[in-house]
């Protein structure tokens, strides 16, 4: 899913094409061996250098404990514009917004924020996608409510079926009823959702969350 987003990412900058998946996946396993790295991620960064396109590979320790996931994440909302420009999907090194927004979330004792729209709708993390359990049924806001489509929210919905899995417009309002609600991304992985501004989930009570957490954890690192 990474390779994918990359390549498509580079197609809409107009960047050369990337390297071939096999090539890739080897590059990134040298990076993995020299940095003797068992747990962890990799961050890849296409650039431009005078007339040329580079790639930058750098490797990343794990930077939460697995007592971290049983306290769960506090998240902030808060207001945006939603975003028409046409490059939202790019997962660029152009976040100051996003930057801010986690950094107020992180000032009032949140761990993340989460983005709302004028509409009341749902949109996604600073950092982060967002899913919301109501009946076994999982939700998560659909790439037409341009969002950024996380490489972790597609191993999550690649591991759903389709009749427990709804891509839709999700309200502020449905996100506070649920059962469960959790977030993901490549660094983290499926995190639970403890509390919402005033709204709090039971962490003893997310079986969906943990089945997922469980199902990504037993995967390969590529």
């Amino acid at each position: 899913a990474g390779c994918w987003r990359l390549a498509a990412s580079a197609d809409l900058l107009g960047a050369a094409p990337v390297a071939s998946s096999d090539t890739f996946q080897a590059r990134c396993q040298q990076v993995i061996a020299a940095n003797n790295q068992q747990h962890g991620s990799l961050k890849i960064i296409l650039f431009r250098e005078a007339t040329d396109w580079s790639e930058l590979i750098l490797a990343r320790a794990t930077t939460y404990a697995a007592a971290r996931y049983d306290k769960g994440f506090h998240l902030m909302t808060v207001a945006v514009n939603l975003c028409t420009e046409t490059r939202y999907a790019l997962k660029s090194l152009n976040y100051q917004s996003n930057l801010h927004a986690k950094q107020q979330a992180l000032a009032a004792g949140c761990d993340e924020a989460l983005f709302i729209d004028r509409r009341g709708h749902v949109l996604e993390g600073a950092t982060t996608n967002v899913f919301i359990v109501k009946g076994g049924v999982v939700s998560t806001p659909h790439l037409e409510c341009h969002i950024l489509p996380g490489v972790l929210r597609a191993s999550v919905i690649a591991r759903l079926t389709p009749t427990v899995l709804r891509e839709r417009t999700v309200t502020l309002d449905e996100l506070l009823d649920a059962d469960e609600v959790f977030v993901s991304n490549a660094l983290l992985g499926v995190m639970p959702v403890a509390r919402v501004d005033a709204t709090a989930y039971a962490l003893d009570r997310n079986p969906v969350t943990r089945s997922l957490m469980a199902a990504l954890n037993a995967l390969p690192l590529l």
